[in-house]
């Protein structure tokens, strides 16, 4: 064995020999999330003594009921109706302004809902106040330190707010924003620089509506420990980071996350923005959410979705035109890729299945489907289908085609496994399908 080989391979004993003495796993790089300079986190949760003597100015975001029974002195509400989710602006500095609010001061959000405080610091952010803070156990943690409260209305006098901050409307996906439209997030889907979460939950984006393509369920409130506190933003960090659409491909954290629920009045975004920004985590909101994406104005195309299909649903889609799944032949109304290498697919595919290796997705399916008889061939639904749910190819081809337009994509997640296990019957083929376009 050559000399150098030898050392190598001493060094690498001596240290995985050293690794287990110490009884902890070797830090393998390509192992875990991408790694960068070590985060500058954002002061953001401050507790009541630090709060104390700030001259922040507290906003509640709790019920008017519950702020008349007892609240920070000086708190100030905020009334924000869903015009002003959407539109923000003027409408919101305007409903700032009527709350007391001058843009000068710091805030203190506090509340017992962490939805609801995530979605006032949101908005308080997006309106341009600077030095947003949030009271880590709210009022009862003000309480228990023995600080003092008070009673009945709001009592701050209406005033003009003026952004503290340099408004953010209008900027690249590449420096930090508070909201986004359906247009930026249908420019950015798919791309490096966005990284798009559905926080409606697992069981709404795996549904029959589908989600917005190459988006990723999160429930923000899984990262709570203890639902009176506030989470640790480096142990955040160390959670979310490993977000991905499978355990060994993980999100990107220099991207920009760009968060959206059912629709504006959903306050789950505002909650993922908050320990998003706490994390030093670039984030936007899509006030609009699913609801907005899906709506479509009169002289508009559909954006395009996507939607997670199993095995028995599109076996009954192939049985309506192949009713023993014995033939090789396309399926009228739907066009069906296998997105794995050719020879896979010559050894056993699913019944009328097209050959696209996932390198040649980009342009292949564009090419591949034939323009209908009538109406617009991108309306015609693309499936998508490779190696199981731990093979992203199906969902990246997925996402390629709605990039090129497609509207209407099946994402056959569980693949050839999932078929097999439903009894499911794989055809074999002497011809490889199209190699490329």
């Amino acid at each position: 064995m050559h000399r150098t080989a030898v050392w190598t391979l001493v060094g690498l004993l001596v240290l995985a020999s050293t690794a287990a003495a110490q009884r902890r796993p070797i830090d393998l790089p390509w192992m875990g999330p991408k790694k960068g300079p070590p985060p500058d986190f954002p002061e953001v949760f401050l507790s009541p003594a630090e709060a104390a003597g700030r001259g922040l100015v507290p906003v509640d975001a709790r019920s008017a009921e519950a702020f008349e029974a007892g609240h920070l002195p000086g708190a100030t509400r905020v009334e924000v109706g869903t015009p002003c989710l959407v539109s923000g602006g003027e409408c919101l500095v305007q409903r700032l302004g009527a709350a007391g609010l001058s843009g000068a001061e710091g805030a203190l959000v506090y509340g017992d809902d962490p939805e609801a405080v995530g979605r006032l610091f949101w908005l308080l952010e997006r309106g341009g106040a600077s030095g947003v803070r949030v009271l880590d156990g709210g009022l009862p943690a003000w309480k228990q330190e023995g600080l003092p409260t008070e009673l009945g209305p709001a009592a701050r006098k209406p005033t003009t707010f003026r952004p503290g901050l340099p408004t953010r409307d209008g900027a690249g996906l590449s420096d930090p924003t508070t909201a986004v439209d359906r247009v930026r997030v249908a420019e950015g889907f798919g791309t490096p620089e966005m990284e798009l979460v559905d926080v409606r939950g697992a069981e709404a984006w795996a549904g029959p509506e589908g989600h917005i393509p190459h988006s990723l369920p999160y429930d923000f409130l899984g990262l709570f420990e203890e639902p009176s506190r506030w989470p640790d933003p480096v142990a955040m960090r160390g959670v979310f980071s490993r977000l991905g659409p499978r355990p060994t491909t993980y999100v990107d954290m220099g991207s920009t996350f760009v968060l959206y629920g059912d629709g504006p009045d959903d306050p789950r975004p505002g909650l993922g923005y908050l320990l998003l920004r706490a994390m030093d985590v670039r984030v936007a909101v899509y006030p609009g959410g699913w609801r907005d994406w899906r709506h479509t104005a009169p002289g508009t195309e559909p954006l395009p979705v996507v939607r997670i299909v199993d095995a028995l649903e599109l076996a009954r889609t192939i049985e309506a035109t192949n009713p023993d799944l014995t033939a090789d032949r396309p399926t009228p109304g739907l066009v069906l890729f296998d997105v794995r290498t050719a020879p896979d697919h010559r050894v056993g595919h699913l019944p009328g299945a097209i050959s696209l290796p996932a390198q040649f997705c980009a342009q292949g399916v564009t090419e591949q489907v034939a323009m209908p008889d009538t109406g617009d061939r991108l309306a015609v639904p693309v499936a998508f289908y490779c190696y199981g749910p731990s093979c992203i190819r199906s969902r990246n081809c997925s996402t390629q085609a709605a990039r090129a337009g497609f509207r209407n994509v099946l994402w056959f997640r569980g693949g050839v496994p999932a078929w097999r296990a439903a009894g499911l019957p794989l055809l074999r083929s002497e011809r490889a399908g199209p190699a490329r376009p």
